[in-house]
């Protein structure tokens, strides 16, 4: 079965989290029994993503309200069972230019959570804008 998890940016340093199950959609309930460990981490990256990349854009005078964000994880045996990539695709809700682009990255690069999670686990982050 395929997994996603999606993050709607509603702005003002809110999120909403989904996961994509088969087809059925899930929200975050607040009791636990829908989701994973591996989803809450996923879930707590996107959110953490989204906020500071909405913060560094709020300082230039733009904002991503009303962005989406999938994310997925793959697991890896290594010395033990492990995260080993995690993949974002941010959908954004219009066309940025390459300069705002470049603000959410550094937005990106100031995640707690992403500067959490070990370096040795691949970090992807793609950019596209949502279809209308």
């Amino acid at each position: 079965m395929s997994e996603e998890l999606t993050i709607n940016y509603l702005g003002g340093m809110c999120t909403e989290g989904k996961k994509e199950l088969a087809g059925l959609s899930v929200a975050i309930e607040g009791t636990g029994k829908s989701f994973s460990p591996k989803d809450m981490l996923g879930l707590a990256y996107g959110s953490c993503l989204m906020i500071m990349m909405d913060k560094a854009a709020e300082k230039e005078g733009f904002d991503i309200t009303g962005a989406k964000m999938k994310v997925s994880l793959e697991f890896v045996m290594r010395e033990k069972p492990m995260v080993g990539e995690i993949r974002a695709t941010v959908l954004l809700p219009r066309e940025y230019t390459d300069e705002e682009i470049d603000v959410l990255r550094k937005g990106e690069r100031k995640c707690p959570v992403r500067n959490s999670i070990r370096k040795d686990i691949k970090k992807t982050v793609t950019f596209k804008t949502a279809p209308n």
